[in-house]
């Protein structure tokens, strides 16, 4: 009787052993917004240069590929490191990169992989002295995160 029991126990775990595992991913790793040609993510291991998959708020046709090519030092390539708002922006974690794409971006979203793409809102409003972009799926709020402008602006968040 004990060999039985020992049986399917040993059995029981090899079949747990080779389910898959889904891997922890951290979705503030795999994403970030930009302005401009600039990617700000939570992210300074990005091996370069890297496609990434690009959702822009003021094109007719939102999702496109664009490459990160290197990292952003200065305002000159980077809005979000501007005198005025570069403490802010690099006090949130984020690490900037230089964004080559097809045509000029103003606003967006980057991301290197998400899942049901057609399930998910991709948004941004500003508050009054910045932007936050954010991705739902059916109103929970998936990733969030705050871009410091520097200067005041009209408040479109509820």
């Amino acid at each position: 009787m004990n060999i039985v029991i020992f049986a399917g126990l040993i059995g029981l775990l090899i079949s747990c052993s080779v389910l898959p595992q889904k891997k922890n991913v951290d979705i503030h790793e795999n994403v970030g917004w930009l302005h401009g040609n600039c990617l700000a993510i939570k992210n300074s291991t990005i091996a370069l240069p890297k496609t990434f998959t690009l959702y822009e708020f003021e094109s007719g046709k939102n999702f496109s590929t664009a490459t990160i090519t290197e990292e952003a030092k200065s305002g000159d390539e980077c809005y979000a490191l501007l005198d005025d708002r570069k403490a802010a922006n690099r006090a949130s974690g984020y690490s900037f990169y230089k964004v080559s794409s097809k045509s000029p971006i103003n606003l967006g979203i980057g991301f290197f992989k998400l899942d049901s793409l057609d399930k998910l809102d991709f948004d941004y409003c500003t508050t009054t002295e910045g932007i936050v972009f954010s991705i739902s799926e059916s109103k929970p709020t998936l990733w969030e995160e705050y871009y410091y402008l520097g200067y005041e602006s009209e408040a479109t968040c509820e």
